[in-house]
C-alpha cells in the first residue's frame, strides 16, 4: 500500500496575448504585491522578457528543506511556482488567484488564453524493498532475459500516461509515475493538466478549478490506482 502523498511542487502557468513589460510597471507591481500577505515576494529582478519575483525559505545547502517561491513574467505568460512548499493547497490557490488578479490589472492583460498546472508529489511504498521493486512487479514485470537483452539494470523505472479531454473535463492530463532516486522508498508523481481559455478578470474561478483538479487527479485518482496495484501484488 501507499502512504498519503506529500506535495513537493505546485506550478501554475497562465498564457495570454503578448504584452510588452515596461520596467517601471514591473517595479510598481513588485511594490504593490509587497503589501499583500498572500504574495509578499522578497526579491525582484528584471530580464529581457519581464521579471522574476522570488523568496527562498530555509537553508540553501540542504536539498528538500529549502522552499522556493517564484512569480515570473514573460511576454506571453506568467508563472506562479512553489517548490518544496511550506504552504497548503488552499494557501497556494489563494496566492495564485491574487497573483493572476493583480497581474491582469497591472499589465492590462485582457484574458488568459490557456492554463497549465503541474502538481508533483511523493508517496512512500509499503511492503516492497523500494519503489523500483514496486513499479517492476506491479506494472513492468522485468525478467532476467529482459535484463540480459538490455545489458544492464535500469536505475529508474516508471510509466507515463496521457488522458485527453473527455466529457465535462476539458483538461488534458499527463501523468508521470517514477521511482525516486533521492528516496528509494518513495514514488515520484507528476500531473500536468492543461485547460483552454478564455478566462477573464471578472471570473477567475477557472484558475482555482484547474489547480484543484490537477491536485485531486494526482492525490486521489493516481494514488488510488497505485494503491490498488500494490494491494493486488500483496495478495499474490
Amino acid at each position: 500500500m501507499l502512504s498519503e502523498p506529500r506535495s513537493i511542487a505546485f506550478i501554475l502557468d497562465c498564457m495570454h496575448p503578448p504584452v510588452r513589460h515596461e520596467p517601471k510597471t514591473l517595479q510598481q507591481f513588485f511594490a504593490d504585491q509587497s503589501s499583500d500577505a498572500d504574495l509578499g515576494y522578497q526579491n525582484f529582478a528584471t530580464n529581457a522578457l519581464g521579471a522574476q519575483l522570488t523568496t527562498v525559505h530555509g537553508p540553501t545547502d540542504l536539498p528538500g528543506s529549502t522552499a522556493h517561491s517564484l512569480l515570473a513574467f514573460g511576454a506571453d505568460r506568467f508563472q506562479v511556482k512553489e517548490e518544496w512548499p511550506r504552504i497548503s493547497l488552499d494557501h497556494f490557490v489563494s496566492r495564485a488567484r491574487k497573483a493572476v488578479e493583480l497581474a491582469m490589472d497591472s499589465f492590462a492583460i485582457p484574458m488568459i488564453t490557456g492554463i497549465q498546472c503541474v502538481v508533483r508529489a511523493l508517496a512512500s511504498v509499503q511492503g516492497y524493498p523500494d519503489s523500483r521493486s514496486f513499479l517492476d512487479e506491479a506494472f513492468l514485470g522485468f525478467e532476467t532475459e529482459d535484463r540480459d537483452l538490455l545489458g544492464k539494470d535500469p536505475g529508474l523505472l516508471g510509466l507515463r500516461l496521457m488522458f485527453p479531454a473527455q466529457g465535462d473535463d476539458t483538461g488534458v492530463h499527463n501523468v508521470r509515475i517514477e521511482s525516486f532516486q533521492a528516496d528509494p522508498r518513495s514514488v515520484f508523481l507528476e500531473e500536468t493538466g492543461a485547460w483552454p481559455g478564455p478566462v477573464r478578470s471578472d471570473n477567475l474561478d477557472p484558475v482555482e478549478h484547474a489547480v484543484r483538479q490537477a491536485y485531486d487527479f494526482v492525490t486521489d485518482n493516481v494514488i488510488a490506482f497505485l494503491d490498488r496495484r500494490s494491494r493486488e501484488n500483496d495478495d499474490l
